[in-house]
């Protein structure tokens, strides 16, 4: 693999392979190309994976950096950008999924423009914002990816803040002192103040602040050290650190008590398992896990199932026979959320159309009372209209388009895990909001256009002489000079 140093300057030997290809091979004493280049991918995949994991996270005393996941995806910038070894890497090409990925940014932001101009109150671009930093984190993966090798190096990079994430979620439920103040004091996490103030169970909202955001970014992590572990497996045996990551990031979901992102996590989960045929190591952590979470959350386990199965104020007869948190949820698209979206039909209301009275907007949906939109495709119809549910069609579209492509050259077991994680968002976004929540958008697009940029650059060297040879021909012709080819000795028979 290129190295970023010129073979011949620095002395080193050169190897006559059966197919006639040349490849430098290091001298002893230095450091193994390929360790150098895994550290890359891996030290980039952290910086974004901490971006990911503190999205929740404002301190103020920052300024307009409050927001620590702006400077961690900086910070992979700069990393990637700066590291040795970048000039092949600058070569993005766009794809299906980046022009997806700009449309949906400028009409999205065209719509709440327009909306702003007719309905006469202020646009607010922060969902576009929290989408489009998912898009720019996938710049960094690309520049550091560059094929299958690579892969394992950055997803065990991008997951390593989970744990961290899921230990505080932990901590939250099991009441440690001190948590759950700090993270109302730091976190927006209003949901989670609510709680504490009205004496309500906790759930975990950990540093993405809110315990469906959270649950949704787990899922992510979960999928994207499923894929790891799926790569690193060598023959019978599996690479122990991917399963204790799995384990206690499955934890973590567990705190949410949300169960269609608990169902999600467990899915992927199993899948993996039956792509390695249950080795017995995946067995027994996943047993450990639900009987530990059984043992230390089996109170708040049954109190949330108990709720959902029962009855509620918000619950109307007709809509009786459905679990609880599926029958309000009727209730209120009938009631409020449909009517107001009949009303503007092609561009909706603008996006923060759910605190319309809060901001005092002069025109509103009369019949919006609920604060929240439950659903990922409501809140896209209420705020954007038919218009911007179409583009939002378009670029799921051309995600799974780009896995699909992907499985031809990664296999389909390795990108199986992100195929089952992103067709969950999708169903299970009918009664949650998790492509435009701060969650999922940081924690999936990166693992999305990872999956895709491996499996593409991996067909190109496939396709390609080795990248190193490649290089330097090129740095041959650009210094005027011909790389000569080492004699091969015939031996006399």
């Amino acid at each position: 693999m290129y190295s970023g140093e010129d073979p011949i300057s620095n002395h080193r030997s050169v190897t006559a392979p059966p197919n006639g290809r040349y490849r430098t091979r290091p001298s002893a004493g230095k450091v193994p190309a390929t360790q150098r280049n895994a550290r890359r991918p891996m030290v980039v995949g952290l910086l974004l994976g901490i971006s990911a994991a503190v999205v929740g996270v404002q301190i103020n005393s920052l300024g307009p950096f409050q927001g620590l996941s702006i400077v961690f995806l900086a910070l992979a910038f700069v990393t990637a950008i700066l590291w040795n070894d970048r000039a092949p890497l600058l070569r993005l090409r766009l794809t299906s999924l980046d022009y997806a990925f700009v449309a949906l940014l400028v009409i999205w932001t065209v719509i709440e423009f327009v909306n702003s101009s007719e309905l006469e109150h202020r646009p607010y671009l922060g969902v576009i914002l929290t989408v489009g930093f998912g898009y720019t984190a996938s710049i960094p993966v690309r520049m550091v990816i560059r094929g299958k090798i690579d892969l394992s190096p950055f997803l065990r990079g991008f997951a390593l803040p989970g744990v961290a994430v899921s230990a505080i979620a932990l901590a939250q439920l099991l009441r440690v002192p001190g948590v759950n103040a700090l993270l109302v004091e730091f976190t927006s996490s209003g949901g989670l103040a609510d709680r504490l103030a009205s004496g309500w169970d906790i759930r975990g909202t950990s540093t993405i602040g809110h315990w469906t955001a959270l649950g949704g970014y787990l899922a992510c992590v979960i999928a994207a050290t499923c894929v790891d572990l799926l790569i690193s497996r060598s023959g019978t045996r599996l690479a122990g650190w991917p399963i204790i990551v799995l384990a206690i990031l499955f934890a973590g979901s567990i705190t949410t008590l949300t169960f269609a992102v608990v169902g999600t996590a467990a899915l992927i989960i199993a899948l993996t398992a039956l792509r390695l045929r249950a080795r017995p190591s995946l067995v027994i952590s996943s047993a450990g896990v639900v009987f530990a979470g059984w043992f230390f959350f089996g109170n708040s386990i049954t109190e949330r199932l108990a709720q959902q199965s029962g009855q509620s104020e918000y619950v109307v007869a007709q809509y009786a026979w459905l679990p609880q948190t599926i029958g309000y949820r009727m209730n209120i698209w009938v009631t409020e959320t449909i009517p107001a979206i009949e009303e503007r039909q092609l561009f909706g209301w603008g996006a923060q159309v759910y605190a319309a009275a809060l901001k005092g907007w002069p025109v509103r949906p009369q019949s919006l009372i609920w604060v929240s939109p439950e659903s990922e495709w409501m809140r896209t119809l209420t705020a954007s209209g038919m218009t911007g549910l179409v583009i939002e069609i378009v670029l799921l579209v051309a995600a799974f388009s780009a896995l699909w492509r992907s499985r031809r050259t990664l296999g389909a077991a390795i990108v199986s895990p992100v195929v089952v994680l992103l067709t969950s968002l999708v169903v299970i976004s009918t009664i949650h909001s998790h492509f435009s929540n701060p969650g999922v958008p940081l924690a999936l697009w990166p693992l999305v256009f990872a999956i895709a940029t491996a499996a593409l650059r991996t067909q190109r060297q496939d396709e390609g002489p080795p990248i190193d040879t490649a290089v330097s021909n090129d740095r041959s012709r650009r210094s005027g000079r011909t790389l000569a080819r080492p004699p091969v000795r015939r031996v006399r028979r």
